[in-house]
């Protein structure tokens, strides 16, 4: 350690004390005894820009110890808290760049590379399910390198520890979604392939077997799910050719008339 007197009279210390430390510390020193330093001669001495010093001069403390930036997840975090509730688990957060804390999930990604050999092998969701059962057998009865023992054998053992799941209601209430759609020129929404007749904007929900149609939180129309291409229903129907038939005298048997075509047209 060496140590120089600033031309103030100032004992400065330069080696073995960081010099940051120094040069903070002297910065108070001086705005205690109202002296305005030289911003370039202190960069040279300590080392550093004399932006840097200006900066500390002028107030700056340095970057905060702890970020307050908001998380993505933050807005889903009572719902997440809930879910871990009603399920019975607790939520530990996995530290980035560390594969040990997530090992599961990355050994889980492996499925879709053992996937891939079948691809245009499969015609339906059918066909694919049965795939990934034959691949979910086959790595249930490998022997695992970490354990040394099959999947299959050691969850007989961790079934001891497993929690039971929730009522189906609290299941089936995670299961639903809503989703927006929008109405088309012809009064209807897709959903799943087929179309369902409707006026307005709204919003869908699927219930047991019927697809229910919202109007902001109103329960407007409620469709049985089918496999038809296009589904309406006769009231709407009415209410869209109205617009465009002159004579309102024979609307109902017009009405009739057209869908009964239309069941033998989806129906060939």
């Amino acid at each position: 350690m060496y140590k120089f007197v600033h031309k103030f009279g100032i004992l400065l210390f330069v080696g073995g004390i960081p010099a940051m430390k120094n040069l903070l510390g002297q910065i108070s020193i001086l705005k205690v005894m109202e002296i305005k330093p030289n911003f370039s001669e202190l960069a040279r001495e300590y080392g550093v820009d004399r932006r840097t010093v200006k900066k500390y001069y002028e107030g700056y403390e340095g970057k905060p110890k702890t970020r307050n930036k908001q998380s993505k997840l933050d807005k889903y975090y009572d719902e997440i808290k809930a879910f871990a509730n009603d399920f019975d688990f607790k939520i530990r957060l996995c530290k980035p760049r560390h594969s040990y804390t997530k090992g599961k999930v990355e050994s889980s990604n492996k499925f879709i590379n053992w996937l891939l050999p079948y691809n245009c092998e499969f015609e339906d969701e059918e066909d694919l399910i049965k795939i990934i059962d034959e691949i979910n057998k086959k790595v249930n009865q490998s022997t695992n390198q970490s354990t040394g023992i099959q999947p299959i054998i050691l969850f007989q053992k961790e079934k001891e520890y497993l929690s039971p799941l929730p009522s189906n209601d609290i299941i089936e209430s995670y299961m639903n979604f809503e989703q927006k759609a929008t109405v088309h020129k012809d009064s209807m929404i897709y959903y799943k392939y087929s179309r369902y007749s409707i006026n307005k904007t709204v919003t869908l929900k699927t219930v047991e077997n019927e697809l229910h149609v919202y109007f902001n939180t109103d329960l407007i129309s409620v469709h049985i799910l089918s496999n038809k291409k296009i589904n309406y229903h006769e009231s709407h129907y009415r209410e869209l050719i109205e617009n465009l038939i002159k004579s309102k005298e024979d609307i109902e048997q017009i009405c009739t008339n057209n869908l009964n075509e239309l069941d033998k047209l989806l129906h060939r």
